[in-house]
């Protein structure tokens, strides 16, 4: 069957099951094949998103697991998707489509939102909704990985995010970490890129995910640390990253002098933004997110439920 008449069927058994509130024994039926055939089809036209199954909350407050973990690390808001123990992209596009619909919700004429980059992040930018947002600014607000096999398109996820909602972009065409500490600052005091760093540390909205620091890790893989660096790290006790600057389990900043390299926005400027959300899932990632949470590096967190229900134990 050929992709036009495959979606044609899909269209078709999901109007039968949602619109004509048919079982899916009468839909088989109807079609001439089996009850089970027709809920593959509804799972897969929901996969697709031919289907979208929205459900509005009257009260705001989310659910329980939400609602409880909000309270327990003083957030403003919790957001948690179904976890997918079997695919990690597949809670990835949850996570993305969950943080593009709040995203929506939150943008408002003349506001300024900064954004990291990662393979969440391109979820998000994936599920956005067109809508042009009058004298908004987008800023990237952490430098990119300057090896091209390992590219994690930070300056494209700030376009595309200013083009969808026609707003005004401010890339930041820097390296995440350079050699020193005066190096760095030489880059910054150019004007442009000064502006950049100025106005992410006016931002409204701030959207970012978060890094593992294990020896697969984008950063270790395109060579920002050399071995030495990566054992210090180790012993420091790093668990990962937020916007490129790396912290241990109890949330603290790992190293001075490295932070002291990294070209991005300070994680205490995090704090005084209005909405700093976090976008990450993954039993991989649930220390990192739990040391953020610690730092209070944000306010708005976007998980999955296995992480939620671990954040709650611990």
């Amino acid at each position: 069957m050929n992709s036009v008449n495959n979606t044609s069927l899909l269209v078709e058994t999901a109007r039968l099951y949602y619109d004509h509130q048919m079982s899916q024994q009468q839909i088989a039926d109807r079609l001439g094949t089996s009850r089970p055939s027709i809920s593959r089809l509804l799972q897969q036209a929901r996969d697709q998103g031919i289907v979208r199954i929205e459900i509005i909350d009257p009260t705001r407050q989310g659910s329980r697991l939400e609602q409880n973990l909000k309270e327990k690390y003083h957030l403003k808001k919790v957001i948690v998707v179904p976890a997918d123990i079997q695919s990690e992209q597949k809670t990835k596009k949850r996570l993305g489509w969950a943080a593009a619909r709040y995203l929506n919700e939150l943008i408002f004429d003349d506001c300024i939102l900064g954004v990291s980059w990662g393979t969440t992040m391109c979820q998000v930018v994936n599920h956005l909704t067109p809508r042009p947002v009058k004298n908004m600014k987008v800023i990237q607000i952490v430098g990119g990985i300057t090896h091209g096999e390992f590219d994690p398109h930070a300056g494209e996820i700030t376009q595309r995010i200013s083009e969808n909602y026609s707003a005004r972009s401010y890339l930041l065409l820097l390296p995440a970490i350079v050699d020193s500490a005066q190096v760095k600052q030489a880059m910054i005091s150019d004007k442009k890129i000064r502006e950049s760093m100025d106005l992410a540390r006016q931002a409204d909205i701030i959207l970012c995910s978060m890094g593992v620091f294990k020896p697969d890790s984008l950063m270790i893989q395109a060579e920002y640390f050399n071995p030495e660096e990566v054992q210090y790290l180790n012993q420091l006790g790093a668990v990962g990253d937020i916007c490129s600057r790396m912290i241990s389990n109890e949330g603290n900043l790992c190293w001075p002098e490295l932070d002291a390299r990294t070209v991005a926005i300070e994680l205490n400027d995090l704090k005084n933004v209005s909405h700093a959300i976090a976008v990450a899932g993954g039993m991989d990632k649930k220390t990192v997110i739990h040391a953020g949470l610690l730092g209070r590096y944000f306010n708005v967190l976007i998980t999955d439920e296995q992480v939620a229900e671990y954040l709650l134990e611990t």
